[in-house]
């Protein structure tokens, strides 16, 4: 049975993704991996494990702190086989998910005996298209191994090899900062496991958290151990928090309209309208739950899809210039199984007609999965789509300008950059820049300086344009002025560098 269950996985992995292959880099991609100096190393980049993910792009430690040295640890690995060729790092992402289905087989399976739950949770796993922006989306990588190895180290921790188990509990926090949480989910496991249940078994792991907050104290100071909480009070939090559940669940059961930056308006009334539907709709999944209490199959759905979505109780008032409450889809991909586990087992209680509707669900999330993966196959593409549901004023719509312009198609850049100005005034920041960018691309050094010279706060990447555009006219003196400057805000920037050694400059 089981042999035939992975077979059967990996067809359906193969059918829902296979046209995510020949998708390009998009979005992060470009700062994590093409213009990543570490992963270009030809030793072990050590120093990955010394800094936060984009901090070779920005110059300093990223917003919110993402200390991920195993996501990119495997892009190196990628690099090394398939040098910048994306059929590699799809595939890569392809396998990781694949391996989750697996291992989410074999744990349902050794919990609860069911071979034919086990297996429909998992294939559900596989082919829902809200696990689009996690598989086709190179930079979503840390989400599969933080799941990998989060549930390596289940699968281990029941099969009572704690050494093992531990082991994957340290790459799980070094993929993604949600593995703190890994210590709930061996209390679960411990609960519902045959035998007998010893709960002292779950403290190893909070001593791991332990010395890995202590870790990213010593890396990045107290920052390190800061939340992306903006101070809303607990009240609404826990009903905004509500709020987002509920519209999680809605996605899982319909998963139409897919994007990326997902937003929903914030709660600001406990007591309005909207509150007391949440409330009650909150209070009816309590009612359930508790009465189904002796059904451990239930039990653990609940708990397990709870416990992967307590992140965005911290993350969802992180991003303010949204003005709006974040759900990325990407946040659902480790508690979709506590879901789909629940959804399965009251399918299956209908006997026949439930196994009917499984096989339907399957067969048409797959499909859906395959028209999404379209969706990412290029910057372009990507941009288009998540532009439509956003405000028309939103400042995202630069996004779309500099991937115009760096595939050529400045007439479509033009337009969008006077689009930009009607909602911000032709002096704004955002509209100056863009215009600058905009002559940079299209080789009019002057104009470009002339729009560079009106930002007074300036990044890397607009100094070492301003510092090409000198060099353009001829004028080096101020080209190594502002080729330094890119240098000193980015020494990791690889064009800045380069840039100097033929302005015979030294970059160190």
């Amino acid at each position: 049975m089981s042999k035939f269950v992975i077979i059967v996985l990996c067809l359906l992995c193969l059918g829902a993704y296979a046209n995510s292959l020949n998708s390009g880099f998009i979005f992060d991609d470009k700062a994590l991996i093409v213009n990543n100096p570490s992963i270009k190393s030809q030793r072990l980049p050590i120093e990955i494990f010394k800094k936060d993910i984009f901090e070779h792009w920005v110059g300093k430690p990223s917003f919110g702190l993402m200390y991920r040295p195993v996501q990119v640890l495997s892009y190196w690995l990628d690099y090394k086989i398939w040098g910048l060729n994306t059929i590699g790092f799809h595939l890569t992402n392809l396998i990781l998910h694949l391996l989750n289905g697996i291992l989410i087989y074999l744990i349902l399976l050794r919990l609860f005996s069911d071979p034919k739950l086990s297996a429909i949770v998992s294939f559900i796993f596989i082919v829902h298209p809200l696990h689009v922006p996690v598989v086709s989306y190179i930079s979503g990588r840390a989400d599969l191994l933080c799941l990998l190895f989060i549930l390596l180290s289940i699968f281990f921790f029941l099969k009572e090899i704690y050494a093992l188990s531990l082991l994957a509990a340290v790459f799980a926090l070094f993929s993604r900062e949600n593995a703190l949480l890994l210590f709930l989910m061996i209390i679960l496991v411990i609960g519902f496991k045959k035998g007998k249940k010893n709960y002292a078994l779950f403290l190893p792991f909070i001593f791991i958290d332990l010395l890995y907050l202590t870790l990213r104290l010593f890396i990045f100071g107290f920052s390190g151990l800061a939340s992306y909480s903006q101070g809303m009070a607990l009240s609404l939090r826990l009903i905004n928090c509500a709020n987002i559940v509920i519209n999680y669940i809605s996605l899982l059961l319909f998963p139409f309209n897919l994007h990326f930056f997902r937003l929903t308006p914030f709660i600001t009334n406990f007591f309005g309208v909207k509150s007391i539907l949440i409330i009650l709709l909150s209070s009816l999944m309590i009612f359930f739950a508790w009465r189904s209490k002796k059904n451990k199959i239930i039990l653990c759905g609940y708990f397990w899809f709870l416990a992967g979505l307590i992140p965005a109780f911290f993350l969802m008032d992180g991003f303010l210039k949204f003005s709006q409450a974040v759900m990325a889809e990407s946040w659902i991909y480790p508690a979709s199984v506590g879901f789909f586990l629940i959804v399965t087992f009251l399918l299956l209680k209908i006997k026949k007609i439930g196994l009917v509707m499984c096989s339907v669900l399957i067969i048409y999330f797959g499909i859906l999965t395959v028209y999404n993966n379209y969706l990412w196959k290029d910057d372009i593409t990507f941009d288009k789509n998540t532009l439509k549901y956003l405000p028309k004023d939103t400042p995202l719509r630069r996004i779309l300008i500099d991937d115009y312009l760096d595939v050529g198609f400045y007439n479509e850049a033009l337009k969008e950059i006077n689009e930009l100005s009607s909602y911000y005034g032709n002096d704004s920041l955002l509209v100056t820049i863009e215009m600058g960018n905009y002559y940079f691309f299209t080789k009019n050094p002057q104009k470009a300086i002339e729009c560079y010279n009106n930002i007074l706060v300036k990044s890397f990447l607009i100094s070492y344009r301003e510092a090409v555009c000198f060099k353009m006219l001829g004028r080096i003196d101020e080209a190594r002025i502002f080729g330094r400057a890119s240098f000193n805000l980015n020494p990791y920037y690889d064009p800045a560098k380069k840039l100097l050694k033929e302005l015979n400059v030294n970059a160190s």
